[in-house]
């Protein structure tokens, strides 16, 4: 986006670690959102069969643990999104649908100017592995 500067650099890539004036990333679950998906807006027209797959799949990323916490005003902004990914795809939806995902955090460049970051699975590859079987005594 014209106007933005440069995204802020990950902490971990700062010559100044030390220096971080911005407050730490906000760490999301690997795993995407785990709760309720919230009901589509009322006042937004919908196509029932192709927006909810769409809408379902949005709620399971990592980043609607993010947009949960920021109240009922974000549900519309994702409807929205849904909405414009169903029509023609000209110019103008091609650059709202941009700005919406730069919202949403729904790209890399955009997740970093918001300050949220995807945290580490630690636990993932300790529980896909298979355990030891113990001899018997």
């Amino acid at each position: 986006m014209a106007g933005m500067g440069p995204a802020p650099k990950h902490p971990d890539d700062r010559a100044r670690a030390n220096l971080d004036t911005l407050g730490p990333l906000t760490k999301l679950p690997p795993e995407g959102y785990q709760g309720v998906i919230p009901t589509w807006p009322e006042s937004i027209g919908r196509d029932p069969l192709e927006d909810d797959l769409l809408w379902g799949e949005l709620w399971r990323t990592p980043q609607a643990a993010a947009w949960i916490r920021m109240g009922v005003g974000v549900q519309r902004v994702v409807a929205r999104y849904v909405m414009l990914q169903r029509g023609k795809l000209n110019e103008k939806v091609l650059a709202e649908l941009r700005q919406i995902e730069d919202r949403l955090g729904l790209n890399p460049l955009a997740m970093l100017r918001l300050r949220w970051e995807v945290a580490a699975d630690e636990v993932g590859p300790r529980r896909s592995r298979p355990r030891p079987v113990r001899a018997a005594d």
